[in-house]
Parts: C-alpha cells; structure tokens; sequence
C-alpha cells in the first residue's frame, strides 16, 4: 500500500522526543513491518492545529486528487488536528478518496469501524486539550497587559530581550520625527510614502527585521520583500499614541481558534502613560490628530506628491456649509495666487449657493492681525498683572 507519512512538529512538548528524525525512524520502521511503500512526506513546524490551512495539509490534498496515496502515517490523532469538526471533515473527505488514515501510537486506523467511537473521543479531548491552553496562554497575557507589556515595539523603537526594557533608536526615531513634520506642512499619507519611497527610504518592516530578525509573515504578498512604504502605513504612525509614550494594550482580541479579530471597546483596554520615552511631543500629536480629523471631515485633497494647501478643510462657508476648496489663478503675466472658493457653488452652480472667495494673501493678513492683536492683549494683561503683584507686595 503507497503511504504519505505527515508530521505537525510542536514547540510545547519533548524537543528530542518529538523531533523530525526521532519520528521519521518510528514512521520508516512502522510502514516496513506492514509492508507499505512510503511515497512522500511532508510537515508543518509550529503550526496550529486549530485550523487546516496549512502547507503540509495541502501538500497531502494534491497527492489524493491525483491519486497517488492509499493511506496518511501520522504519530497520533492530534497531530492530524485538533479542532474536532474540521478533524472530522478532513477524514471523511479522505474515506470519500478511499485513503486511510494510520495513528502508529494509538493503533487506529480510519477505514476500520470499530475505531470510529475511539476516533469519536480522541477528537473531542484533542479539541477541549487545545481550546483550554488557548484559555490559560489569553488569562496569563491579559495580565501581562493590565502590567504593561510590549511584544514588538513600532519603528524608532527597540526591545531588549534581556532585560525587556524598551529604547529609542535614534536613527529610526528621525524618520518618525520627519513624517509628523511633513504632515504638519501639509503632506497627506499617499504624498508622503510617495516621497520616501523615491528616496529608499524602507517601510518599518525592514527595521524590524534587521532589529529585531522579525519576517513578514507567510501570507504577505511578494511585493512586501521590497519594504515600499504606503498610506496605510503612514497613518499607521501618524495615530499610535506609542510615538508620546502612552502604552495601550488590549486594544484587540484574537481569537486564535475561531480566527475572529474584534475592536475592544477602550474602557475595556490597559491604557499606560510615560511608559516609555516619547519620540513626538504631546502638543505636536494632538495638533496631527485634529488635522486628520478635519481632512477626514473636509474631504480634503493634494496633488499627487504634493502639500496641502494651508487653509484646505478649515474655511467653511456661512451659506451653505460647504468647505472652501483652493484654486489656482494665473493671469497673463501676473504671479499665480491662490483662492479658496465655496465648494457647494463650485461644484453644483449658483442653484446651490453664491460665488463665495478669497485670496489666500487676505487670509494670510487677517491672521496675521489677529496674532497681533491676541499679541497686544497678552501684553496688556501681562502689565496689569505685574501692577497688580507690586501692589500686593507693598
């Protein structure tokens, strides 16, 4: 009989016992004595045996559709699987092919009916094993968050293994530093990644890598390997509250048998201040956050590779509650300016609302003056403060 020999490798139990060689002796010697002819192998190393979405698993679906195999040599049931039902699924699957499945410790063999009950039971404490380590490794890392745990620090960051202490890597830290500085004059996610990416400049994947020996995962598209930086990516610093020193654990939960990825809400989450040393100062975080805010809020835009307007998504108009959008003008000889025009009428005509505009220079002034005189008030009350501390000294 042509038998496939499969192997689930587990880092939890005897290294030595349970090892590649160790087991593949027990197989060879096993498939000898009952005469079976050992076609292929194949295996998989740390991997779950929650779900079948695995490369070993596959390798053993190619071989039955073409009908090369007759039987699977595992070491035990489990090591096919754990979660019952998809257990289950997979061995009828292969009785429908008319392949066995061969457990060399427990003596079990799918096509015999007598081990079905066994088979039965062995899934079901295989599933209820799996399912209570899940439970016990969630509890013990739940408390290492309400404690303030960080498993992979984000870029600018390193974490030594050692002594589990975090700190800023000086040379990363600046392109963090650069990205905020370039959104505040007006750069949007798209333009900034553009920009780095035509500079060399590698996605935090690579610094996590070289740091830390951190590798993208296996389902990560081949294009990841040139480490490009996207909007996605930008944003992704730009929002995480690690950059001024704030901690935030339990944002998510996984569950890592059903695969279902849920928002915790954030009363729920373990939120730690000054826990490390920040790269970006509070006051600078909180003005990005309300200019992604407002961006978000006024649909604002740039030109490809280029800032934003400085006034884009701040002007609202009295009439009809538009955004004011810039634009453009150039007239013959004269220099180009730029106006900020009702959106409403803009787009959907005088039906709408009325030709509202104004030059960016007028606005430029207006704040200007304004600073000035919010300037000349602080000075003002600035000396009736200092009369009024004379006088309390006399």
């Amino acid at each position: 009989m042509k038998v496939w020999l499969y192997y689930r490798l587990s880092r939890d139990e005897d290294a030595e016992l349970n090892s590649l060689t160790n087991q593949k002796n027990i197989f060879v010697e096993y498939a000898k004595a009952n005469g079976h002819e050992i076609v292929g192998e194949s295996f998989d190393d740390n991997v779950s045996g929650m779900h079948f979405n695995r490369e070993g698993i596959n390798k053993i679906y190619e071989q039955v559709e073409q009908n090369n195999i007759e039987a699977i040599i595992v070491k035990d049931m489990s090591r096919l699987g754990r979660h019952k039902t998809q257990t289950a699924l997979f061995i009828d699957y292969l009785r429908e092919h008319d392949v066995r499945v061969l457990s060399v410790t427990e003596n079990l063999d799918t096509s015999n009916e007598d081990d079905d009950l066994i088979i039965g039971f062995k899934g079901l404490f295989n599933d209820m094993y799996a399912r209570d380590i899940s439970k016990k490794v969630r509890a013990g890392m739940v408390q290492k968050q309400k404690k303030g745990f960080v498993m992979i620090p984000p870029l600018g960051y390193f974490k030594d293994k050692n002594t589990n202490q975090v700190v800023v890597v000086e040379e990363h830290a600046q392109i963090v530093r650069r990205i905020f500085d370039m959104y505040l004059e007006g750069y949007g996610f798209s333009a900034i990644a553009r920009i780095f990416n035509e500079e060399g400049i590698k996605s935090p994947a690579y610094y996590q890598k070289q740091l830390l020996g951190k590798s993208l995962g296996y389902n990560k598209p081949k294009i990841g390997l040139k480490y490009l930086w996207d909007n996605t990516g930008v944003k992704r610093i730009l929002q995480n509250e690690f950059y001024i020193g704030t901690l935030t654990c339990h944002k998510t939960y996984n569950n890592k048998i059903t695969h279902i990825r849920k928002d915790v809400p954030k009363e729920e989450q373990y939120v730690h201040e000054n826990f490390v040393t920040p790269i970006i100062s509070k006051e600078k975080f909180e003005v990005v956050q309300k200019m992604i805010e407002q961006k978000k809020k006024g649909n604002v835009r740039a030109s490809a590779g280029q800032p934003c307007h400085r006034y884009s998504g701040l002007l609202e108009c009295g009439d009809c509650g538009s955004t004011f959008v810039a634009i453009k003008r150039k007239w013959r000889d004269k220099p180009l300016r730029i106006e900020y025009a009702c959106n409403g009428y803009h787009r959907y005509g005088k039906e709408n609302c009325s030709a509202h505009r104004i030059n960016e220079s007028e606005i430029d002034d207006l704040v200007y003056n304004e600073i000035l005189n919010i300037r000349e008030q602080a000075m003002e009350n600035y000396k009736n403060i200092d009369n009024d501390v004379r006088r309390w000294l006399k």
